[in-house]
C-alpha cells in the first residue's frame, strides 16, 4: 500500500507504523482470500476426481455384470449421462476385410422406439484409413 502527499514531511513516524499495521492485515486477508480460492479449485477438482472413478466404477460393474451388448450399451450411456450429457451412444467395430466401421449395438436415448435388428450394420458415409502405429498395436481410423 502506499499512500503520497504533495507537501513536504506530511506523514509522520506514527502514520508509517499504523501505515506498516494496516499494510499487514491487508496483506493477511489477501492471502486467506487466494487460498480460499484455491481450497475452493482443490475441493471441485476432488469431486470431479470422485464422480470419475464413480463412473469407471459404474462401467465396469456394467461390462462383467450385461451379457446382452444393447443392454451394455444402454447401462454404460446411462452411466456416461450422468457426468457427460449426451442424446446418443453406440459401439461401433471395425471390419478389417472391407475397412469399414459396423454399428454394432446403439442406444439413442431421444429415439426410444429406434428400430435395430441384431448384426451388424456397415457405416460407409465416412471415408476413413485404418491403420496401426505398431504391428501388435490397435488399429486406429484416420478421416480421408
Amino acid at each position: 500500500m502506499m499512500l503520497a502527499s504533495l507537501r513536504e514531511s506530511a506523514f509522520t513516524e506514527d502514520d508509517a507504523d499504523l501505515l506498516t499495521h494496516i499494510g499487514t492485515q491487508v496483506a493477511i486477508a489477501v492471502e486467506n482470500a487466494v487460498n480460499y480460492e484455491r481450497l475452493r479449485c482443490a475441493e471441485c477438482e476432488v469431486v470431479r476426481e470422485r464422480d470419475r472413478t464413480k463412473l469407471l466404477l459404474d462401467i465396469n460393474n456394467a461390462v462383467v455384470s450385461h451379457l446382452d451388448l444393447r443392454d451394455l450399451v444402454k447401462s454404460i450411456s446411462a452411466s456416461l449421462r450422468q457426468i457427460i450429457p449426451h442424446d446418443g451412444a453406440f459401439f461401433t467395430l471395425l471390419d478389417l476385410a472391407s475397412g469399414g466401421l459396423r454399428v454394432q449395438a446403439l442406444d439413442l436415448r431421444v429415439l426410444d422406439q429406434t428400430p435395430f435388428e441384431g448384426g451388424f450394420r456397415s457405416c460407409r458415409r465416412a471415408r476413413a484409413r485404418v491403420r496401426r502405429l505398431h504391428r501388435d498395436g490397435p488399429y486406429w481410423l484416420y478421416p480421408e
